[in-house]
Formats: structure tokens, C-alpha cells, sequence
């Protein structure tokens, strides 16, 4: 029985060397069909992780692209804020008698005509009638209308502002193409307005996005070397495996 046995193992052990030293057509064409699906699981498989990691690039951007411009929003509003406080002051001490109500507006529009922040961000005043009473950056529209102005776009600026400033308690935002002081040419801006109701008025300020765009761009460059090595890296695994 124990010389069956080991007659048995050693007629096993020969027919798995044969059919691993096969050279016959079968064998052969049975080893390169096992290497064609493991290869084609590898290649199935880096494709996969190639959409993914495209996938998650591309949300990633727009994550990034949508925070950056919320948080210009944001900034705006702020600002906003800031200046409402300034004309609530002017207001106080029109109504207690400090200054008469013509100089209080004076004195409210001169203070944010000088007020400035950023990269020389400035705010502006028009009535509910769509007529400038301050532009910080360019006086000569002073005691004009703004019902016309519009951006390149055709988005009808000043009231849109006007607008979203009346249409709620806190204000709004407004997005166009805008240009810089000193400059012709349009570039995309995002303003805040908000009302002051004793008055009529409707202050707001914006903050241009030309940076925003430089930042996006060269975050989605970073961006796009990481998965380009990522998938170089990948795609290395994979035929050293393959091999």
C-alpha cells in the first residue's frame, strides 16, 4: 500500500511538471490565454483607477473654484456690513439733532468715498432710482443715471444691484464683467448691495475675480501633474505585474 501511494504522488507530481513543460500547441496557447486575462484584468483595472482619479481631480476644482468665489461673496458682505454701519452712525447723529440731515449724508458719502481695503476696493451709492450719489472711483458719474449700465454681457448692473438690494432685508450679490479704475477693459466682478431705508440709498462694494481665475488655473495645473504621475505610476505597476 505505502509503495502504491508513493507510485501514485510521484505519477502526479510527473503529469504537473508535463503539463508545465508542455511545449505542445494546447499548452502553449493555454499559457498565453492565461496571461491575456491576467493582463486584461490589470489593464481593466489601472483604467478604472485612471476615471477615478480623473473623477475626483475634476470635483475637487470645482470645490475648490465654487469656495473661492463664495468666499469673495462673503468678503463683499462683509464689507457691506461695515459700511452700513458707518451710514447707521451718520443717521444717529442726523436724528439727535448732532447734524442736520443734508450734512449727514454728506459726511456719510465723503467717509466711504475715502474707505478702501484690498487691493483698493472701493464702494458706491445710488438711490432707488437707479442714480448714482457716490461713486468712489469715478466721481464724474455722480448725479447720473445707472439705468443703462451695463456689463458686455448685457446684464443690467445698476439694477440688479437695486434689485437685490430692495428685494431683501440683507442684501444680495450681483455677478458681471466690470472695469478696473484706470483700465478699459471688463474683467468678472462680484458685487454686494444692501439698503438703507431712511435714506433711499443703496450701498455696495465688489471685489474684481481676475485673481480667483489666476489661482483656479494654477491649482488645476498642480493638479492635473499629480494625476498625470499618479496614472504614469500606475500604468508602471501594472507591466511590471504584467511581466
Amino acid at each position: 500500500n505505502i509503495l502504491d501511494s508513493r507510485a501514485a504522488g510521484q505519477a502526479f507530481t510527473a503529469r504537473v511538471c508535463d503539463f508545465r513543460g508542455d511545449k505542445s500547441p494546447m499548452g502553449r496557447s493555454q499559457m498565453k490565454l492565461t496571461e491575456w486575462r491576467i493582463r486584461t484584468r490589470l489593464i481593466v483595472l489601472t483604467a478604472i483607477a485612471v476615471l477615478g482619479l480623473a473623477a475626483l481631480g475634476l470635483d475637487s476644482l470645482n470645490d475648490l473654484r465654487s469656495n473661492m468665489l463664495q468666499d469673495r461673496t462673503d468678503r463683499t458682505r462683509l464689507f457691506v456690513e461695515v459700511a452700513g454701519g458707518v451710514i447707521a452712525r451718520f443717521h444717529d447723529l442726523s436724528t439727535s439733532g448732532v447734524l442736520s440731515e443734508d450734512e449727514a449724508k454728506k459726511q456719510a458719502a465723503d467717509t466711504l468715498r475715502r474707505m478702501r481695503y484690498g487691493d483698493g476696493e472701493y464702494f458706491f451709492i445710488v438711490d432707488a432710482q437707479n442714480n448714482f450719489v457716490m461713486h468712489a472711483a469715478k466721481p464724474a458719474l455722480e448725479g447720473k443715471s445707472g439705468t443703462e449700465l451695463r456689463d458686455p454681457n448685457g446684464k443690467m448692473i445698476i439694477q440688479e444691484l437695486v434689485r437685490v438690494a430692495l428685494g431683501n432685508e440683507r442684501g444680495g450679490a450681483v455677478d458681471y464683467a466690470f472695469a478696473k479704475p484706470g483700465s478699459d477693459k471688463p474683467v468678472p466682478k462680484v458685487s454686494y448691495a444692501a439698503q438703507f431705508k431712511p435714506w433711499g440709498w443703496v450701498y455696495s462694494t465688489g471685489i474684481y475675480l481676475d485673481d480667483v481665475d489666476k489661482a483656479f488655473r494654477s491649482e488645476a495645473i498642480n493638479s492635473l501633474l499629480i494625476i498625470v504621475l499618479a496614472i504614469a505610476f500606475l500604468a508602471g505597476v501594472s507591466v511590471l505585474i504584467g511581466r
